[in-house]
């Protein structure tokens, strides 16, 4: 029989706590409770649903990316449904109604925080002790218990963040993509998750390259072709985030309204994307002259970094982010007798929440499924919508 060491006993004890914590009366108070009148009443309820009213950017829950509000039409639609087949294993009555349903994905991210928590210190500092005390005091930090147990999307960026900067520093960096994805997908503010990630990269770049020993000198086009990307990464970022923060009753173009920031993120898409292509001459004509391409190691690593920040932390978490959108295009897409009908219109709105109601973060996209007369034409007298939203009174968080 194997034997139990005392870390792993105490690790047991943690994780018991971290759960009864966590799941323990979940249901109680069976109500709205702090922003989910927002967060469940607003968009996961009405997602649940199939209501296309729930994508609309006026009069419901928009400050934040729809992945949260996800977890909770999911944890609606499996409670209701568990509470079908074996009624006495569910707290609470059905789904819908039911706050276990609204909570349960919510308290399982804050147990799945404790469980990353403990990986990344005992990967960080290489001790089982840092690793416990890190488990431990999240356990029972007390924001973590009560966000944990709320369903607003912030116990779920918490566990993200954390797998995100577990599996960075493990250098799994698909996974890191993938739970970086879903941590901006939930909220804005996890985009910091970029500064760790970033550094962490120089380091390894950094490391590396004083590793590599070589006499060969590094070609011109090792060299650019790494900074190239570089620049079109930044470029494209400053380029999609000026985008994003117009105001969506403006129906911006990708070139109105340019600022110093968008016009700094174009110089440097166009310089980038020349950059690349002049390496890739290189490259080319490289190839050419030796039928082979052969690159110094600081070339391989310099251009190794540039591509796993580009794949892995820039095409893959967008594409989670995106995915996010799918029940979007299911439950809202006009079906084709509505797609051909003058009197109802379509419009995908991406911005931010405008100057007048504090500018501090982004919406969702939009769907505005009213009549043609306040979406599909626009008057000079005014936007599409009446600027109103049914959070009054509060500016918009991140």
């Amino acid at each position: 029989m194997p034997r139990i060491t005392a870390a792993q006993l105490a690790l047991s004890l943690i994780l018991l706590a971290a759960f009864v914590t966590r799941f323990g009366r979940l249901a109680t108070p069976n109500e709205f409770y702090f922003d989910e009148i927002y967060f469940v009443r607003d968009s996961g309820q009405q997602i649940y649903r199939g209501d296309p009213s729930a994508w609309e950017f006026y009069g419901h829950e928009n400050t934040h990316p729809p992945l949260s509000k996800l977890f909770v039409a999911g944890g609606i639609a499996i409670i209701g449904a568990a509470d079908e087949v074996a009624p006495p294993l569910v707290p609470g009555d059905g789904g819908i109604e039911n706050a276990f349903a609204w909570r349960f994905f919510g308290a399982l991210a804050g147990f799945g925080a404790v469980v990353f928590m403990y990986l990344l210190a005992r990967k960080l500092f290489n001790s089982e002790i840092a690793g416990l005390t890190g488990a431990f005091l999240l356990t029972i930090d007390g924001l973590a218990f009560a966000q944990s147990r709320i369903a607003t999307p912030d116990t779920y960026v918490l566990c993200f963040m954390l797998a995100t900067v577990y599996f960075l520093v493990s250098d799994r960096f698909l996974f890191s993509g993938i739970f970086f994805g879903a941590a901006v997908a939930c909220k804005w503010v996890a985009a910091l998750t970029a500064v760790p990630i970033l550094l962490y990269l120089i380091w390894l770049l950094l490391t590396r390259l004083r590793d590599a020993r070589s006499d060969r000198r590094a070609a011109w086009f090792e060299i650019t072709l790494p900074s190239g990307l570089t620049a079109l990464y930044m470029g494209l970022a400053l380029v999609v985030l000026g985008f994003l923060s117009k105001h969506p009753d403006r129906a911006p173009g990708l070139f109105d309204g340019l600022g110093p920031m968008d016009l700094l993120g174009w110089m440097l898409t166009v310089a980038g994307g020349l950059t690349i292509a002049g390496s890739l001459i290189g490259l080319i004509r490289e190839y050419s002259a030796r039928r082979e391409i052969r690159l110094s190691p600081p070339g391989k690593i310099a251009l190794e970094v540039a591509l796993v920040l580009g794949v892995f932390f820039i095409l893959v978490p967008g594409f989670i982010y995106f995915l996010t959108y799918l029940p979007f295009v299911r439950t809202a897409w006009p079906s084709t007798s509505t797609r051909t009908s003058p009197s109802r219109t379509l419009i995908l709105r991406v911005g931010t929440n405008g100057r007048s109601w504090g500018g501090r973060s982004f919406s969702i996209w939009a769907l505005d499924t009213r009549r043609s007369t306040h979406s599909a034409t626009r008057s000079s007298s005014g936007p599409a919508c009446p600027p109103s939203r049914s959070r009054s009174g509060r500016g918009f968080d991140m």
